[in-house]
């Protein structure tokens, strides 16, 4: 069968001669398939957004944190009337508000010609440890007019003290209201102050992170939300909710207790921050204001960690050879023998590496052998292994210029300037006390310098239409006017601030040295004297110490914490009359206070008053029945009033408290002999001898008890 009689004929059917050009479309490439579907869809969306706009769709940043919640809304400004009457035109700082914020004030309604700034951020912001007088927002108040004097300038210090960007992010949807010109964002230092957890969010991959930022500034997802995430759009119900005001960890803790390591809360911490920040510029844009970013800068080579922690499950015989080079370091350091320091520290690390004051150790000898850039990145590596980062961790900064490059964000890196007038002056990258007055409050002049940066940038972004940048003389001249605003007595109250909050975090050294500072200028104030007498004893200095303490007394009698200090000084100096009354003045102070009517006891029955320091024992026992010590000062009175079984009972239940006593188990022994209990008593001398088997006592008595000779 020939092809030709099953073929209809070439012309009839149309199909091309095989000399004419062929009219079939080729298939599409998956490439430009891609692209095609690409384009189809972003032009999809772009549509949907515009009618979405059109509709009146908030962006869905506009509607909440996705990540947190928060019980309750009282606004930061309120209208005149609100907080005391007056005209209702002006809004002023909430009066509820005052612990966290500056009193600050601004028209409702904004004049023409004028250019509204807003300060957004935390304590750094605020001021601290002074106020808005000195913060870099009251330095852009007089910069600002010097560069643009044809403009009307409100420049608005929006920063809480503790304040997180979560917090800030919020803070920006009310201010969002006020026809605001720009937001400028210091924020980072305070993502680890609050408690809290995250639900059912899972860990995010970097692209799931930067999806969410993207959704975050679309209506599309806003829209979603509503029509299928119910009424509460993306208010998820399964939430952390937050108080509406700031409640830290450090409220509830004495020192940095509560802390410890968790790698994957930080994480999300993070990732949570990536998403306000992202949140912040969208609504920032939003509402038709620009925004500028701020990177947050600490003080690396003055301020060591807050909280120190071994890595988990590290064994006894591990942690024993790191404590032992470590110490042996520290005792190469007071030696002088720098590069000894050194290698000991670097054994120590090849043990265990996540110990953060190492770091800093490390990183401060480092900076004596003019090594600069392995200093800085051990001091870096001390600020991400501090287990209480009150600092900005290093993602923090890497985020926030991350962020602004992609978002075409103005950004001022602040921790990149104060690192290279570090280097100015200094010669290394490592700032410290040039730069800051504690871990992260720059001094009056950083302030200043981190404002004229501001100002720079601003008139490079073309925000402010001249280019004439703040001269030398013009910076001269506000640093006079601001710093004639603070006198000798705010700024040691300042200092004091600072100490009380290194004095919690266990810094006591530090800690005192700014209270010494502090007593120059305030030579009545009792905190400051206090915390001064503390370091002063540390120190060696225990005449002064008593001193300090008698002067906070005569100018606060009731200070209970004086009190304890005192007395325990004029214990260690043998002065127990005088230490008796201070210590039983502390008791009426706080009568739940079991260590104080311990320490009563405790003098009385030094003065062999075994009557009176029984009762008190008692009290304290009352208050706090699961205290070894306890069990063992009361023991020891009964012993002494010949009360010989209810001391036996007492002394059990210490080395019950206490398996390591061997004091308890000697004295219970010794009483167990005395009631014929022999056994009972071996076990105790034995137990003792196991512990410590260079004990001469249990040895001696432990022969008693078995009858030899």
């Amino acid at each position: 069968m020939s092809d030709s009689t099953d073929k209809p004929d070439a012309l009839s059917s149309g199909a091309p001669s095989l000399n004419a050009p062929s009219e079939r479309r080729r298939p599409l490439s998956r490439r430009k398939k891609l692209a095609y579907s690409l384009v189809t869809t972003l032009l999809f969306f772009a549509l949907l957004e515009s009618g979405l706009a059109l509709m009146g769709v908030q962006l869905a940043v506009d509607r909440g944190d996705p990540y947190v919640g928060f019980d309750g809304s009282s606004p930061l400004f309120v209208p005149e009337t609100a907080s005391g009457g007056g005209d209702s035109s002006r809004m002023f700082t909430a009066k509820s508000k005052l612990a966290w914020f500056n009193e600050q004030g601004f028209p409702l309604h904004k004049p023409p010609g004028t250019q509204r700034v807003f300060c957004l951020g935390g304590s750094t912001t605020y001021g601290r440890p002074y106020d808005d007088s000195t913060s870099f927002p009251g330095w852009l108040r007089e910069l600002l007019p010097s560069v643009a004097p044809d403009t009307q300038w409100e420049v608005i210090n929006a920063g809480g003290v503790s304040y997180a960007s979560y917090r800030v992010a919020r803070l920006t949807e009310e201010l969002a209201q006020y026809e605001p010109d720009l937001f400028i964002v210091y924020t980072g230092h305070n993502e680890f102050l609050e408690d809290r957890t995250y639900g059912e969010i899972r860990h995010a991959s970097p692209l799931q992170r930067g999806a969410l930022a993207t959704l975050s500034q679309s209506r599309t997802a806003a829209f979603a939300q509503r029509m299928f995430g119910g009424q509460n759009g993306n208010q998820n119900n399964n939430r952390f909710q937050l108080s509406d005001d700031v409640d830290t960890v450090l409220d509830h803790t004495v020192g940095p207790t509560t802390y410890q390591r968790d790698v994957e809360q930080r994480q999300r911490i993070i990732e949570h921050f990536e998403v306000n920040l992202s949140r912040i510029v969208a609504i920032a844009r939003e509402s038709g204001a620009q925004v500028m970013l701020v990177t947050p800068a600490s003080n690396l080579k003055d301020s060591s960690p807050f909280k120190s922690q071994h890595a988990a499950g590290m064994s006894a015989e591990t942690l024993l050879e790191w404590t032992r080079q470590y110490e042996a370091a520290r005792q190469h350091e007071r030696d002088g023998h720098l590069e000894d320091a050194l290698q000991a520290y670097a054994r120590a690390e090849k043990l265990d590496s996540s110990f953060a004051e190492l770091h800093w150790r490390t990183g401060r000898l480092l900076l004596k052998q003019n090594q600069f850039e392995q200093a800085r990145a051990a001091f870096a590596r001390s600020i991400d292994e501090d287990v209480c980062p009150l600092r900005a961790v290093n993602e923090i900064p890497r985020i926030i210029r991350n962020m602004a490059e992609q978002l075409n964000v103005p950004l001022v890196d602040f921790e990149q300037l104060v690192a290279e007038q570090c280097r100015a002056e200094l010669g290394h990258t490592s700032p410290g006390q040039e730069m800051f007055l504690d871990h992260v409050h720059p001094t009056i002049a950083a302030n200043g310098q981190l404002a004229k940066a501001i100002v720079d940038r601003l008139i490079g972004a073309g925000f402010i239409e001249t280019d004439s940048a703040p001269t030398e003389e013009v910076l001269a001249e506000v640093s006079h006017r601001i710093t004639a605003c603070i006198d000798d007595r705010q700024h040691a109250i300042g200092l004091r601030n600072l100490a009380k909050v290194l004095n919690w975090a266990g810094k006591h050294r530090e800690a005192g040295s700014l209270a010494m500072r502090a007593v120059e200028q305030l030579p009545e104030d009792p905190e400051s004297l206090v915390l001064s007498a503390a370091y002063l004893n540390e120190t060696g200095r225990i005449d002064n110490s008593i001193e300090h303490y008698r002067r906070a007394l005569q100018h606060r009698p009731d200070y209970a914490t004086a009190h304890q200090m005192l007395g325990s000084a004029l214990v260690d100096r043998g002065q127990l009359d005088e230490a008796l009354g201070h210590f039983r003045e502390l008791a009426r102070l706080r009568p739940d206070d079991s260590h104080a009517w311990q320490m009563v006891g405790a003098i009385y029955a030094e003065q062999e008053q075994f009557d009176p320091a029984l009762s008190n024992f008692e009290k304290a026992l009352a208050l706090n029945s699961d205290n070894a010590d306890i069990h063992y000062n009361l023991a020891n009175t009964l012993r002494h009033l010949g009360r010989r079984k209810d001391a036996i009972k007492h002394f059990s239940r210490a080395v019950e408290l206490n398996p390591d006593d061997t004091d308890a188990r000697n004295n219970l022994g010794v009483m167990l002999m005395q009631d014929d209990r022999m056994k009972e008593a071996v076990r105790q001398f034995r137990e003792v001898l196991r512990i410590r088997p260079d004990d001469p006592v249990a040895a001696a008595n432990l022969r008693d008890a078995q009858g030899e000779k």
